[in-house]
């Protein structure tokens, strides 16, 4: 891992690494992207413990630790935050 990604994992904050550990335990979170009139909603922010941020959760996505996955649901298109083998590595050695 290069110099630059261990400072900037090091650099994440408490609820970042909370909102990384509760994802780990499947608990559901999903954008709609889907062009509609609710495009950009997200679901499941009520299953963590934490406020979600948006930045929050692009950050994570930026230094790979989580990634989208693609489901659709009533024929609309939801991208679902799923922890990445590299989120996981990082919190087995950092929790």
């Amino acid at each position: 891992m290069s110099n630059s990604i261990e400072r900037r994992l090091k650099e994440l904050t408490k609820p970042q690494v909370q909102l990384l550990k509760e994802l780990r335990e499947n608990r559901y979170l999903a954008i709609l992207s889907e062009p509609c009139a609710q495009f950009g909603d997200w679901s499941g922010k009520d299953n963590f413990s934490i406020n979600i941020f948006p930045n929050s959760i692009f950050q994570l996505k930026f230094l790979s630790l989580i990634y989208f996955e693609q489901i659709n649901d009533i024929n609309l298109r939801w991208d679902r935050c799923r922890v990445s083998k590299l989120g996981k590595e990082f919190l087995d050695e950092n929790t």
